[in-house]
């Protein structure tokens, strides 16, 4: 065999151990599809509109992970946040002003709606003691007057209704 022929076989084996070394290594998945689905992880996602605004705020606290939605004028609309066994959602107005408020509790639930960021009327669960009263509880203005109605779980409680001013009842049955 003579030279140029050796090199020429040298330069093919090269040549296509090369190749064959490049196809394996851009056929193979990354290691991250390899691993499973994409995961992205952060301590705070935004999301932002074609003009750049920020139009949605998932983070985590000290007291824990919320997510914000804003309007289009950057006012923050609705918050939905989780704090220990706690978890609410809030909605406010075009003017930032509170609308309602449901919160879960260990010791029950309460949908809270208002009127210009003043909570009006209450629907909840309050739970004490095994047993679970249903309310709902409606207010002026000043919120310190109030009607109240309630109706306790058990088979020995008597549903009632409160009447309130300032704290101090005016009238109650039973």
């Amino acid at each position: 065999m003579s030279f140029d022929r050796l090199t020429k076989l040298l330069l093919v084996l090269i040549a296509g151990g090369l190749w064959a070394n490049a196809v394996a290594v851009w056929s193979r998945p990354s290691p991250a599809l390899a691993a499973g689905p994409n995961i992205v992880e952060a301590e705070q996602f935004v999301v932002r509109d074609a003009r750049g605004h920020s139009r949605a705020i998932m983070s985590i606290s000290e007291s824990g992970p919320y997510v914000e939605l804003y309007d289009e004028s950057g006012k923050s609309r609705v918050s939905l946040g989780l704090a220990g066994a706690r978890a609410g959602l809030s909605m406010r107005d075009d003017r930032g002003k509170t609308g309602a408020v449901l919160g879960v509790t260990p010791d029950g639930a309460t949908l809270v709606f208002h009127d210009d960021g003043k909570g009006r009327a209450l629907f909840g669960l309050a739970r004490k003691g095994g047993s679970t009263t249903s309310m709902l509880r409606v207010t002026d203005e000043s919120e310190e007057a109030n009607v109240s109605l309630f109706a306790p779980a058990s088979a020995t409680g008597k549903p009632g209704i409160q009447v309130q001013d300032q704290g101090k009842t005016l009238w109650a049955t039973p």
